[in-house]
């Protein structure tokens, strides 16, 4: 037979996806193990406050016009990401560089100016650490050197751009870093195994089967 709920209902489940394009990936989301577990938060955490308003919208609106919920949302993965790098000292990868003052000063540079011809050199000065220095740490923390992960960072740009907008490909190649387009599509086939145009041309057959 079924199971009723028996007396007054204490607890609630809250479901929800964030979703991001997995052939863009991020190195903060690459860092994060496959399952995370937070179990020392309580009401009295500001994370809670986002969880109650959430809870509170979708009640208010009852499933209809999500706009609010979506953003909220968005607030809460950020909360949890924030709270995790703050709790987890065994943490690797993108998060330990986020502890280190100078490597975050050098990706914080690195994402803010994609397209500035960046060298060894000119981070290293930019950070105050000598190019060998910067490449360890940027080893031990990330996993590659730091030329590479400009390179990876700039790839991953092209793509939301070329992905997302109808910019013109020479365009986002002087954007952020790249010499032509030509250098761009040679980057950005090798990377993704398929040009910047045919994966418009792609995204443009899907559209018009919509």
């Amino acid at each position: 037979s079924p199971l009723f709920q028996q007396g007054r209902i204490t607890n609630r489940l809250m479901c929800g996806i964030v979703h991001y394009d997995q052939e863009s990936p991020h190195p903060l989301l690459d860092s994060l193990p496959g399952i995370v577990h937070f179990a020392k938060l309580d009401s009295t955490h500001p994370i809670w406050s986002t969880v109650t308003l959430i809870d509170s919208e979708m009640l208010r609106a009852g499933g209809i016009g999500r706009t609010i919920v979506d953003r909220l949302t968005e607030v809460l993965f950020l909360q949890l990401l924030n709270y995790y790098a703050e709790q987890h000292d065994t943490a690797s990868g993108f998060f330990v560089a986020l502890r280190d003052r100078r490597l975050q000063r050098a990706l914080t540079l690195i994402h803010k100016e994609p397209g500035f011809n960046w060298s060894l050199s000119i981070l290293g000065d930019q950070v105050g650490m000598s190019k060998a220095t910067l490449v360890r740490h940027f080893k031990d923390s990330i996993g590659i050197a730091p030329m590479t992960y400009i390179e990876n960072w700039r790839i991953m740009k092209a793509y939301n751009l070329i992905k997302y907008g109808s910019t013109p490909l020479e365009q986002i190649a002087g954007s952020i870093g790249f010499g032509s387009a030509r250098t761009l599509n040679k980057s950005f086939q090798r990377h993704y195994g398929y040009t910047p145009n045919e994966m418009r041309r792609r995204l443009q057959a899907s559209d018009s089967r919509e």
